[in-house]
């Protein structure tokens, strides 16, 4: 069976649910799910807390809504709103019906959705709410009632993100006067710089320069220059190269002004001016050396200037930068910032083609789960199991049971995305998976092994092993089973439904399609 006859197998099928907890699992992989959710069920009635408890039913509405079973799922949240009235707390409550709100909004149900949001008394949760109602709207190109949505929004933050993304999708339709009536209800800087951005492109298409910079003016200076690097761009896209540097030059920033020089650089040399390019990365890479900046900011502008310098083919200079950003990196104080800064390194390095290296920068992070999903990241990178393989034997990869079932997962996910591999070699990532299983079994963290080995048994069944798939899934549930409290009990049983999935999950996430980034190397 393959991964999307695994899924489609869970989709599809309408085997009926396991009569109870108690009753023993079918090896089928399409009644594995249908198990589990009733176990958390019948794990969610034993909670006492209202706040646990909808929180609970609410994952397990959204669990059963993925294996199509709306009637199930649209019951069991209208039990998680019922637990809902029982907090008294209107900030917790409002929480609760958010994550309600986007239950809601999984199975398409925007009606229910808005009245659930109606019912928040607390302004920060009821933003949220709305918020996510509104982007929804907006994905559809309901413009109008992404409007009436944000009218609704008390909370300033959650409203200025409506109204910037409403600004974007009318300079889409090229309605600037709308755009620009709609940025005037934007107070947020950051918001604002956005949006203004977007206008100002277009006011640059439309050959309204001055026009364009005059959009500026209304932002705060430490956003004015997100606003002045789009007008170079668009400037130089086009064919005003010297207008673009004129406009570059006058970025107050020298961060900024550095990196829209190097953006536009990487287009030079696109454009067969590799002279032009290296003296505009020269003078670029000059002007971060000496920047002031400290803390995240540089270490993340030394990666991002990495990223672009590869992108013109300038490989060396683009190790020389991730050096210096690695150098930054050190600087910065231990914790969430000094991780990130680390992961954003590392994943620049795979970007560049530097696997080992990237290894090497994940050693340095602290928090374990960040460090685990960037070590999985980069092992899934590789193009072939060999290298995928071969990386298992790094010493960051070696460090301790969850980088190694890290690891693991990576070269998996690798083999299962060779077809060919797994239907002529199932033995082989058969073999990885049962490493893998020993791997999880000594995570220490008891929380985290339901959900691995879910995830390993439908690996197991996508290469056809289901008698050894149902095996690992009985390990997942006695996982769960073992835990100390019903709210555990429950959620861990969620995750194993959602592991349960082809895309091979590890901590919850899938390897991302790009496991460098999102970044604009351009």
């Amino acid at each position: 069976m393959t991964g999307r006859g695994l899924i489609a197998t869970l989709l599809a099928m309408t085997a009926p649910c396991v009569a109870g907890i108690e009753t023993p699992s079918s090896s089928d992989p399409a009644v594995w799910r249908h198990e589990a959710i009733d176990r958390a069920l019948a794990s969610s009635e034993q909670i006492v807390d209202p706040y646990r408890r909808a929180e609970v039913e609410t994952g397990v509405a959204r669990a059963q809504a993925l294996i199509d079973e709306r009637n199930a799922a649209e019951k069991t949240l209208r039990a998680a709103l019922k637990s809902a009235e029982g907090i008294v707390e209107p900030t917790f409550q409002g929480w609760v019906l958010n994550e309600i709100v986007l239950a809601q909004i999984a199975m398409g149900d925007l009606v229910g959705a808005r009245a659930t949001a109606g019912e928040i008394r607390s302004e920060r949760p009821q933003g949220a709410a709305l918020l996510a109602i509104a982007m929804t709207q907006l994905r559809s190109d309901n413009l109008e009632g992404a409007m009436k949505t944000a009218m609704r929004i008390a909370d300033d933050d959650a409203a200025d993100q409506v109204w910037r993304q409403i600004v974007a999708m009318q300079v889409s339709r090229g309605d600037l006067k709308a755009s620009r009536e709609t940025l005037r209800r934007i107070d947020d800087d950051f918001y604002g710089a956005q949006a203004a951005g977007d206008i100002a492109v277009a006011d640059v298409r439309a050959g309204e320069l001055v026009r364009a910079k005059s959009m500026a003016s209304g932002i705060r200076k430490a956003h004015r220059s997100q606003i002045s690097e789009r007008i170079a761009i668009a400037q130089f896209d086009l064919g005003d190269k010297a207008g673009a540097l004129v406009t570059a030059s006058a970025i107050d920033s020298p961060i900024d002004r550095a990196l829209v020089q190097a953006r536009i650089a990487t287009r030079m040399a696109a454009g067969g001016d590799v002279e032009g390019a290296n003296r505009l990365f020269a003078s670029a890479t000059s002007v971060m050396s000496t920047a002031k900046d400290r803390d995240m900011r540089r270490a993340m502008s030394w990666s991002h200037l990495a990223r672009l310098k590869f992108a013109a083919n300038d490989v060396t200079g683009a190790k020389e930068a991730l050096a210096s950003a690695l150098s930054a990196a050190a600087d910065m104080p231990a914790g969430p910032r000094r991780d990130d800064a680390h992961d954003a390194v590392a994943r620049s390095y795979v970007r560049i083609g530097l696997s080992g290296d990237a290894l090497e920068v994940a050693s340095r992070i602290d928090d374990r789960v960040t460090q685990a999903l960037l070590i999985r990241d980069v092992v899934a990178s590789q193009a072939g199991s060999g290298g995928a393989n071969a990386l298992l034997q790094h010493p960051s990869a070696k460090g301790n049971s969850l980088t190694q079932t890290a690891a693991l997962f990576g070269v998996i996910g690798v083999q299962l995305l060779r077809k060919d591999e797994v239907r002529t070699q199932p033995q082989i990532v058969g073999a990885n998976i049962g490493t893998a299983k020993v791997s999880v079994r000594a995570i220490p963290d008891n929380q985290i092994r339901p959900a691995a080995f879910a995830a390993l048994a439908a690996a197991q069944a996508t290469i056809g092993d289901t008698t050894g798939g149902h095996e690992t899934f009985q390990e997942a549930l006695h996982a769960a089973q073992s835990l100390g409290s019903a709210e555990q009990r429950a959620t861990a049983y969620v995750r194993i439904v959602n592991a349960l999935d082809e895309r091979l999950l590890f901590l919850g996430q899938p390897a991302p399609a790009d496991v460098a980034g999102a970044s604009n190397d351009s």
